[in-house]
């Protein structure tokens, strides 16, 4: 028979779990708190920040692999110059642009910073120098009134589609209030040069929102059938994870992980995969630590 010891740790024991269980179950029943995710532009809201793009690509031809590592690394300031109503006037400006490129058909080392280094075949990033794009924001994502720099079409030329990549950069916000762990999808045309475009989807989970910004989570797919390679060649996956986090006075990345994988089979067989990141970075003309260059290469400026 148990103690009159026993029944007195007991019952308090009990009516914890009581009232634990009761509590657990009252907040799973509580309702999610949705969010109508929207930008809050500010005028005068200044953004600086580096990207660095990683790619490896492997092209079999034959029993032969030719590896070809690219590195890029661009300053950019991204400023709200005007916030009227929804609509928010944007300029953004590439400030510096460093690039390594090795393969057996090209060896590159070159910083805009330093005078004396040369772009060789990309030279079209060394002309994104002090190039502006601007553009209208809507609070929602939508991009219109995109202005290119003069010279836009060498860099179509080169298989750059500026305002594609400008489209690409900003995130278009849901139709509708969401709750944390909730997703949307957005449907995009993805530019793949001379070889046309193809439909890409990409899903949005909302991570956090606060007064400055919201976190990410985002996975794209791309619909590569219709796409054709000449020579007998078909993309099978173009595919891309990451996550983000975007300023709200601005609607730019403040933060971004970005890894992606293409893959081609036919005749000629290629695997490619990039990293993209975004990252905060001082104003240019401060003092800006030089990024590594990919593995096995050398420092820039040696």
């Amino acid at each position: 028979m148990p103690s009159p010891a026993a029944h007195l740790v007991a019952l308090p024991l009990a009516i914890l779990l009581a009232s634990t269980a009761f509590a657990q179950e009252t907040e799973s029943a509580k309702p999610k708190q949705k969010h109508m995710v929207r930008f809050s532009f500010k005028a005068g809201a200044v953004r600086h920040t580096v990207m660095t793009q990683d790619m490896v690509m492997t092209v079999n031809i034959g029993a032969e692999d030719i590896a070809t590592k690219v590195k890029t690394t661009s300053w950019s300031t991204t400023t709200t110059k005007s916030a009227t109503g929804n609509i928010a006037g944007i300029e953004q400006k590439v400030t510096r642009v460093k690039a390594f490129a090795d393969s057996i058909t090209m060896k590159v080392d070159y910083d805009s910073n330093d005078e004396d280094s040369d772009p060789g075949v990309l030279e079209v990033l060394a002309d994104l120098v002090g190039q502006k794009i601007t553009m209208k924001l809507s609070d929602q994502g939508k991009l219109s009134d995109v202005v290119m720099p003069d010279d836009a079409d060498q860099f179509k030329a080169a298989g750059m589609d500026m305002e594609q990549i400008m489209s690409q950069t900003v995130t278009q916000l849901p139709d509708h209030p969401i709750a944390i762990g909730e997703s949307w999808k957005v449907q995009q045309k993805i530019s793949v040069g001379q070889f046309g475009k193809m439909d890409s989807e990409t899903t949005y989970t909302l991570l956090l929102i606060n007064k400055e910004f919201i976190s990410l989570k985002h996975s794209m797919v791309c619909d590569t059938e219709n796409v054709v390679i000449p020579g007998g060649m078909t993309f099978d996956t173009m595919k891309a994870t990451g996550t983000s986090k975007i300023e709200l006075r601005t609607g730019m990345p403040i933060e971004m992980n970005l890894t992606m994988t293409t893959k081609v089979s036919g005749q000629v067989k290629m695997d490619m995969s990039m990293t993209q990141s975004i990252k905060p970075a001082p104003a240019q003309g401060k003092k800006v630590d030089d990024v590594a260059k990919p593995k096995g290469g050398k420092e820039a400026g040696k």
